[in-house]
């Protein structure tokens, strides 16, 4: 699972990649300056990913904000034209709940 989300750092956005491993366990995959609502932050990031070795013949649960431009960056990459939103996964409520609002 990758969560893809702009954060401020030193009152800069930044749009991070953050890898949930299956044990739990977080990892920063990627990181660019902008936010998610920058077209072109949001493709390069991606693109990174890929370059850097992101298998896109997996499946792959990307949760993405309400970013027009994520959402659309996540669409173009070769491999992730299938993205779900939480709703559509069919999981309980609770985890839904933390999902939609992390």
């Amino acid at each position: 699972m990758i969560y893809l989300d702009s954060v401020v750092y030193a009152e800069q956005t930044m749009t991070v990649a953050l890898g949930v491993l299956e044990n739990g366990a977080k990892q920063v995959l990627g990181v660019r300056q902008g936010a998610t609502e920058n077209a072109a932050v949001c493709t390069a990031l991606l693109e990174d990913l890929q370059e850097r070795g992101l298998d896109t013949s997996q499946p792959t649960l990307l949760v993405l904000d309400g970013s027009k431009a994520l959402h659309a960056a996540a669409s173009l990459r070769e491999g992730m034209e299938e993205t779900l939103t939480v709703v559509r996964l069919g999981i309980p409520d609770l985890l839904r709940r933390t999902l939609a609002t992390t």
